[in-house]
């Protein structure tokens, strides 16, 4: 499996932000509440991360998602912001603006796979 690479800042810039995961399964009733169940034990849990890259680093970024990653169906190893601990990833999506000074701050919707 792939690791995040080492040219890159290790962990997300202070906005590494932790969702819920959606590990359940809602089936609506004749009367009453629905039912609800799980679905999985091993559901993934949504993160949205943002790291400020140099361009260098940006084009290191985009070759490791594109390249490595087959744009994202791949997951890597990567240092959990929550625990410290290396956890599998994968990218699912992300968006990148210019942060000035030659700069470029990437927004990324990423999963914490079980």
């Amino acid at each position: 499996m792939p690791s995040w690479p080492a040219t890159l800042p290790a962990a997300p810039r202070n906005s590494a932000e932790l969702s819920s995961p959606d590990c359940l399964i809602r089936t609506t009733v004749a009367t009453g509440p629905p039912k609800v169940r799980r679905r999985t034990s091993a559901a993934p849990t949504p993160w949205s991360m943002s790291w400020v890259f140099t361009t260098a680093q940006h084009n290191t970024f985009k070759t490791f998602w594109t390249t490595t990653l087959y744009h994202g169906s791949l997951s890597f190893t990567m240092t959990d912001p929550e625990t410290g601990n290396s956890s599998s990833f994968r990218i699912l999506s992300w968006t990148k603006r210019d942060a000035g000074n030659g700069l470029w701050e990437v927004s990324a919707g990423v999963e914490k796979l079980a």
